[in-house]
């Protein structure tokens, strides 16, 4: 007998509670400490007792199954998948918790996926896939780290110049921009007029390689006649 399958239907023994629930603690601790490291709200023992849960909740609908099956005639049914479904939407209340503005941007949103892989994870655990679920864990782990170093190759953020308009002020702006070949994804401009004297404010997303090619055009912004100052806003 497989110690982690069992057929649908067939009873689930102490061996394989045991195993599947030590897998799907492995797999949240895995995981999970991947977010500590980095000090994300959501960390080592949420994922973990997340992933167990989950998979908990996956061997108490396969032993329902089994405890039906097992009454002749009956006419008791049981609606397979409800209580894994309900673990999956469910996980979003706590991936939502992990979600929050901060100093004008969003943070939490990778946080929120990897609880919801992870609960996903602890289901295909519970229901005895524990090899798959292990190999699973580890891409997890390989998108949050490897994907993590291709995004530092090139770097995003929003830079909001103001400045006194007076008809060539925002074009010199943009010869700034393209000299210093810097790529500039979107783009917006506000406007507001104080005793005849035409404010403005132009948020540029931007692309850059690094630190020191920003503090450069920042330089070249802040010296542009009539800019009054320069700001910058991160992205993710």
């Amino acid at each position: 007998m497989n110690i982690l399958l069992s057929a649908f239907g067939e009873k689930i023994t102490i061996i394989q509670v045991i195993t599947r629930v030590g897998i799907a603690v492995l797999i949240g601790g895995i995981i999970g400490f991947e977010r500590e490291r980095k000090n994300r709200p959501a960390g080592l023992r949420t994922h973990m007792l997340v992933c167990m849960a989950a998979g908990l909740i996956a061997m108490v609908e396969q032993q329902m199954v089994y405890e039906v099956s097992s009454f002749a005639n009956s006419a008791i049914n049981v609606s397979v998948g409800r209580l894994t479904v309900g673990v999956i939407s469910g996980i979003g209340f706590i991936g939502a918790g992990t979600i929050m503005m901060a100093k004008n941007r969003i943070v939490g949103l990778t946080t929120a996926a990897s609880l919801w892989c992870t609960a996903c994870l602890g289901l295909v655990s519970g229901m005895g896939y524990g090899i798959i679920a292990l190999i699973s864990a580890v891409i997890v782990v390989l998108v949050l780290e490897v994907m993590r170093i291709g995004e530092k190759t090139s770097l995003s953020r929003v830079i909001e110049v103001e400045y006194i308009d007076d008809g060539n002020t925002a074009k010199a702006i943009e010869e700034c921009l393209l000299k210093d070949s810097i790529k500039v994804n979107d783009s917006s401009v506000s406007y507001q007029k104080e005793n005849e004297v035409k404010h403005c404010t132009s948020r540029y997303a931007i692309i850059f390689k690094d630190n020191d090619e920003l503090k450069a055009v920042m330089s070249h912004l802040a010296d542009v006649k009539n800019v009054i100052s320069v700001k910058i806003q991160n992205v993710i």
